[in-house]
C-alpha cells in the first residue's frame, strides 16, 4: 500500500458494519471494511483472510514473525471477527486498530496504547 490505512480513515468509510454474515450486498463487517479497503473483496474474511488484509495494509510478514509472535497475531485477528460477532464494534474496531499499529520488533502487548 503506498499509504496509511488508520482506523479513523477505515470508520470513516465504512461507518455501518454489520454482525454475522449479510445478507443484502454492500453490507460489510469491521475485518471486511479493511479487506475492501486493500483491495480484497471479502466482505465477511475469515481470520486468515483478514490477516493477509493486515499485512497489505502494514507490509508486516507472517511468515518471518516468531511462533509466538504468529500466534499473538492470528489471536487478535479472532478478537476482531468475535467482537464484531457479538455486535460490539466499537471493540473490533479497538482490536483492528492494536493490529494496524502493530509493530513486530516491540512486544505484541505494548502496542495497545491509544488508538487513533
Amino acid at each position: 500500500m503506498n499509504r496509511k490505512i488508520t482506523l479513523t480513515s477505515l470508520k470513516r468509510k465504512y461507518p455501518h458494519p454489520v454482525r454475522g454474515v449479510g445478507s443484502d450486498d454492500g453490507q460489510y463487517c469491521v475485518g471486511g471494511a479493511l479487506c475492501r479497503e486493500v483491495g480484497n473483496e471479502i466482505d465477511f474474511p475469515r481470520w486468515e483472510q483478514l490477516r493477509d488484509a493486515v499485512e497489505k495494509a502494514t507490509l508486516i510478514n507472517h511468515y518471518v514473525l516468531s511462533n509466538e509472535d504468529n500466534e499473538l497475531f492470528r489471536g487478535q485477528c479472532i478478537k476482531v471477527i468475535e467482537m464484531n460477532d457479538i455486535g460490539n464494534f466499537d471493540g473490533a474496531w479497538r482490536e483492528l486498530g492494536y493490529l494496524l499499529r502493530w509493530n513486530p520488533k516491540d512486544r505484541f502487548s505494548q502496542t495497545k496504547a491509544k488508538v487513533t
